[in-house]
């Protein structure tokens, strides 16, 4: 019996397949698997045991020793597909991580292992999800349960910097049976700016918010002037103006108990028009809330687009000035605003519009005059008309998430992950970083444009029209529903040869636009816009110039097959019997249609001898598709049937055409006659078909 050669191998302990297992790579590229503990020695076997392989391997003070010889090949691919494997598991496990699906956490794993080739299959599906959710409580099914296991797991009422980030839960007892609760999350570095700033900014989002929730409330600080923080994040299961008011309440009072000395210095609060927001803050705070312009003239372009003024607006005449100046009222002192109101009217408008424009200036005037007053809605001398701050960070945050409607504890980890990277940026700030990209040069351009005509409007150098005037194209968005509006027009001038058109003021009907040509938005390159339109238009004319003549000259009239007609029926081109001569039709014209039984019997209809026949330019012929057989009815195509209204058609005009026709030629004959012509005509279409038949 031979001696049993053992050799030491380097050997690589990782995690194996199963939970809590281990494998054994070797550095030649074989897997093995503990087997068992004799003392203090480890015996360990191939994995490949099963199908025959004998190859053994033991353990003692750390040294591993092989024997035998595998009776398969290395196994290079499995050991990197089970490294990709538990990569996986870990990227899962490691915190703020859950939000990743399984698919971007196969990704990851793949990139630190470029050598593995493995795809995503519903086991490793299943084994992500499984870790995942492993250092994590389980869903909540209720916002009890949820504050229940917030109170069990300390992570998630801490930042990462270990401060207090959980502040308690806010609830409106008087809203009907179902009361509102809102859970609110504080960053107390931040939080201290309430005292420090001027200017707050508040909205709400709702794409990311998990299931138990309704809308997410973020309340963001503005400090240097152009560096917006968040300094509150707020879940809310209802949008009521006492649970505002709770929410806005309990804020104070967390500020109010760690800065006692230093009072709140909030004096302008910019929202979008959410009446229940807007009173919640004047009733907490010595401010009042005003609204987003740029909200402001969403709503004014929303609105003229369902009165299906979008196509006029778009055109760019008197409908764009009125809406644009209706935008610029904003910029207006409150107290001059609905001064700027009366000094726009209409001018030369088609019927439609006029009453459009009228029910646009109705809603104004209800709306944003009634339930808004001017003094929410005026951004006259702000330096922060719009509330884009928030609105971009939403934006970044859904971006962050990944996914609509998270789990509720990847949210908290995902808001938590936010705070962190605001308060870096803050302290930034705070040492004179620049933060964010700034605003454009066309963006300062308008800025500088705005805050010049205001200071003339306040000089009196300027009057309101003339403001008004000057601050038309300062908010350029895109249209609203451009392809409702193309959708609207295409029906609108569906089927119409000539198009009947609104006459605007600048002399020029309006049409509808391709959608492609929409490039640039209304008011820009308005002269050359309505310059292509007019030469489509004439083009337009002149080419139903043309089919007009074509269809309507006397040389057609002429050669037009004469149709039965009632009694009291006109005569064409208002010719009168008495001057009437007839007229001989060429042998060229095609043969009248047939008499029908139910109609009285044909009254020849005759026509000039002589017409002048007007110098016409060769075109070339047009030849139509002859239709299938198989659209006509098969009772027409009977012969039979052929004949006979091949024969009535020739009495009906026998007379204007051959006088002496029926007078010389019996009934027998002249079937006879039409059946051979028939024949001789379906000979001639069957060579002209096949000009050289076989033999």
């Amino acid at each position: 019996m031979a001696e049993e050669v053992w050799r030491v191998v380097e050997v690589t302990v990782v995690p194996g397949t199963r939970k809590n297992s281990v494998r054994y790579n070797t550095a030649c590229g074989f897997i093995f698997y503990k087997k068992a503990y004799r003392g203090d020695k480890l015996r360990v076997e191939c994995m490949n045991r099963k199908i025959g392989c004998l190859c053994k391997m033991t353990m003692l003070d750390g040294v591993f020793t092989i024997n035998g010889v595998h009776n398969h090949a290395a196994q290079f691919r499995e050991q990197h597909r089970a490294a990709t494997v538990n990569d996986c598991l870990d990227i899962a496990r490691a915190p703020r991580m859950g939000q990743q699906g399984p698919k971007r956490i196969l990704e990851l794993a793949r990139s630190r292992n470029p050598d593995a080739r493995i795809a995503l299959n519903p086991v490793l599906e299943r084994r992500i999800q499984r870790e995942k959710r492993a250092n994590q409580p389980p869903p909540p099914t209720s916002i009890p349960e949820m504050l229940d296991s917030i109170e069990m797991y300390p992570d998630f009422k801490e930042t990462i910097r270990g401060d207090q980030f959980f502040h308690g839960v806010a609830r409106s007892e008087e809203d009907d049976d179902v009361p509102g609760v809102a859970v609110i999350f504080l960053s107390l570095m931040l939080l201290g700016q309430l005292g420090q700033v001027n200017s707050m900014h508040l909205d709400g989002t709702f794409r990311t918010v998990p299931g138990l929730f309704y809308q997410l409330l973020t309340i963001h600080v503005i400090v240097f002037d152009k560096v917006s923080i968040s300094c509150s994040i707020v879940l809310m299961s209802r949008k009521t103006r006492n649970l505002y008011t709770s929410v806005m309440q309990q804020i104070v009072r967390i500020y109010e108990e760690r800065f006692p000395d230093v009072p709140i210095s909030i004096n302008d609060i910019v929202t979008d028009f959410e009446l229940a927001l807007m009173g919640a803050i004047s009733d907490v705070m010595d401010a009042e809330a005003r609204g987003c312009w740029f909200h402001y003239g969403q709503a004014v372009l929303r609105k003229s687009g369902k009165l299906h003024l979008t196509r006029n607006y778009r055109n760019g005449g008197v409908v764009a000035h009125i809406v644009q100046e209706l935008i610029g009222l904003a910029l207006l002192p409150a107290e001059r605003i609905y001064e700027g109101f009366e000094v726009s009217t209409i001018k030369i408008e088609s019927g439609d519009t006029q009453r459009a424009i009228a029910a646009l200036f109705t809603y104004w005037s209800a709306f944003w005059l009634g339930s808004v007053s001017p003094a929410q809605f005026s951004a006259h001398g702000k330096g922060n008309r719009t509330n884009n701050f928030v609105e971009a960070w939403h934006h970044w945050f859904n971006k962050r998430c990944v996914h609509a409607h998270l789990n509720v504890w990847d949210f908290i980890d995902e808001i938590k992950e936010a705070e962190e990277s605001k308060s870096r940026e803050f302290q930034a700030a705070e040492n004179g970083d620049p933060i964010g990209r700034g605003s454009t040069p066309a963006q300062r351009k308008r800025n500088r444009n705005i805050a010049r005509n205001s200071i003339l409007l306040e000089s009196g150098s300027l009057t309101v029209r003339e403001f008004l005037q000057r601050t038309r194209r300062t908010f350029n968005i895109r249209l609203p529903a451009d392809r409702k509006a193309a959708a609207e027009d295409a029906d609108e001038y569906e089927g119409s040869d000539v198009l009947e058109n609104e006459i605007s003021d600048d002399g020029y009907p309006d049409r509808p636009y391709d959608r492609r040509r929409q490039r640039f938005p209304a008011g820009i390159h308005v002269g050359e816009r309505q310059r292509r339109a007019k030469e489509r238009r004439e083009r337009a004319d002149r080419r139903r110039e043309c089919r007009e003549r074509a269809e309507g000259s006397p040389a057609r009239i002429g050669i037009i097959p004469v149709r039965p007609l009632s009694p009291d029926a006109p005569l064409p081109h208002a010719q009168s019997p008495d001057n009437s001569l007839p007229r001989l039709q060429t042998r060229d014209a095609p043969l009248p249609h047939p008499l029908s039984p139910g109609t009285s019997s044909a009254r020849s209809m005759t026509l000039p001898e002589t017409l002048p026949h007007p110098a016409r330019r060769q075109r070339h012929r047009r030849f139509r598709r002859i239709r299938p057989f198989r659209r006509i009815h098969p009772a027409i195509l009977h012969p039979e049937v052929i004949l006979e209204n091949r024969l009535l058609a020739l009495r009906a005009n026998g007379n204007n055409r051959y006088p002496e026709f029926e007078s010389n030629i019996e009934p027998y004959d002249e079937e006879q006659e039409l059946l051979m012509n028939e024949i001789l005509a379906q000979r001639i279409r069957d060579l002209a078909r096949n000009p050289s038949p076989p033999p």
